[in-house]
């Protein structure tokens, strides 16, 4: 008899190590990501300081969680001499709703010769001055450095606003990480962009959120309007 219960439950093990591999299998698969590649044709912030937007040619990115230390950054952009090769951007798309979407913004600042009152301004927002790791790590060579961690939502892009906003030089070219999505699925239903461009070239949020009612007329101010990739 107990020779039986121990080969039982020996059987019972091997069946249940077994279903947890399953299991573990079925929830990596649920978590596979496919990339798809964006171009960002311009970046625009709202007055108030909440929002920063992302114009890209398949979707538009409205971003209005933890961006204030990144819209900072923005604010400052001509005062730090700031270029697109300066910014590194990579995206997530959530695996449970797909018009919601993650992103870090990677700040690799490497002009050598800073004035006073602009290395002031990094030490002012906690921006460390570290050895620089990049393709060519030289840890003589030093860089302002930081990453910011910001959310929001995604929406299919409208052509006319892409066609009449004020463009950056050259397209940043970003990898957005997207979890396979059943288009049968009702999450598969991304909203089309609340956002408009008026005769004065102004942008407009119509109803930030899905099924949002209210208008907004909040114009949105140009930020990157004079971006140029360094030579």
């Amino acid at each position: 008899m107990k020779k039986l219960f121990i080969g039982i439950t020996f059987i019972a093990l091997l069946i249940f190590s077994s279903v947890g591999c399953v299991t573990k299998q079925i929830w990596k698969d649920k978590r596979i990501y496919n990339p798809y590649d964006e171009q960002i044709v311009a970046f625009y912030l709202n007055p108030k300081g909440d929002e920063v937007v992302f114009v890209g040619e398949k979707y538009h990115y409205i971003f209005n969680e933890n961006t204030h230390a990144f819209i900072e950054l923005l604010k400052a952009r001509k005062f730090l001499g700031l270029n697109q090769t300066d910014l590194a951007i990579s995206a997530t798309i959530d695996i449970k709703d797909n018009r919601k979407i993650s992103s870090r913004v990677f700040l690799h600042f490497n002009r050598e010769a800073l004035s006073p009152k602009q290395t002031h301004w990094f030490k002012a927002h906690n921006i460390k001055n570290t050895p620089y790791y990049g393709k060519e790590p030289n840890p003589e060579r030093f860089v302002y450095s930081q990453s910011y961690a910001i959310k929001g939502i995604r929406y299919k892009a409208k052509s006319e606003v892409n066609k009449q906003v004020l463009q950056l030089t050259s397209p940043l070219e970003i990898s957005i990480d997207e979890p396979y999505i059943d288009k049968k699925s009702t999450l598969y239903k991304i909203a089309m962009t609340p956002l408009s461009v008026t005769a004065d070239a102004g942008l407009v949020v119509l109803g930030i959120g899905v099924g949002a009612v209210a208008l907004v007329a909040s114009p949105f101010v140009l930020i990157y309007d004079s971006i140029k990739r360094r030579k």
